[in-house]
């Protein structure tokens, strides 16, 4: 083979391997495309006040036919150690150990300033975690992998889905607009 004929074989090599790359990452939505087919609007960081003269943070803030959901995603990789009332669970990750608090600690006060801010419309917490962190024990309620957003909140789930999110839409619009109130 003639340089040009190895370096044309390398390029079409590489041609394929980025094609099948992309085919494969296109078939496996990431959390910003499954979001988008749960939510038809979502917020990220958004700051609203606590109802104590402060404010607090919701890492995500998603409105679907279910009402409001209140979201933390935890970019966790390792085996975690979880329950609804320990303060801190234990992660084991690549031969080392460490602690994080419970995020539902935090999660009750965001739960509270939304309530707050919006009536009527059903509000839920969930804590995600990526699908390559595995549970070392049953996780508690609302604790979930990113692959388990599209099977509790997939179309079809709730009859009327479209009157209902716009039923929500009102008060998701008021909850978003106190930003930085």
């Amino acid at each position: 083979m003639t340089p040009l004929e190895i370096t044309l074989s390398l390029l079409v090599g590489l041609l394929l391997l980025a094609v099948g790359f992309y085919a494969w990452h296109a078939r496996k939505p990431g959390l910003h495309r499954k979001l988008k087919m749960i939510s038809p609007e979502y917020t990220r960081h958004l700051v609203i006040p606590d109802g104590l003269d402060g404010h607090i943070e919701l890492d995500y803030l998603l409105l679907t036919p279910h009402g409001l959901v209140v979201m933390d995603y935890r970019e966790i990789h390792g085996t975690i150690f979880a329950g609804a009332n320990l303060d801190l669970w234990t992660v084991l990750q690549d031969h080392n150990r460490f602690s994080i608090q419970n995020p539902f600690n935090t999660m009750r006060h965001r739960l509270n300033a939304v309530r707050g801010l919006v009536k009527d419309v059903p509000v839920i917490g969930l804590v995600v975690f990526p699908d390559v962190a595995r549970f070392g024990n049953t996780p508690p309620e609302n604790v979930i992998h990113e692959s388990e957003l599209l099977e509790r909140f997939s179309p079809g789930i709730v009859s009327n889905q479209e009157l209902l999110t716009k039923a929500f839409h009102q008060q998701y619009k008021i909850l978003s607009a106190t930003v930085g109130s």
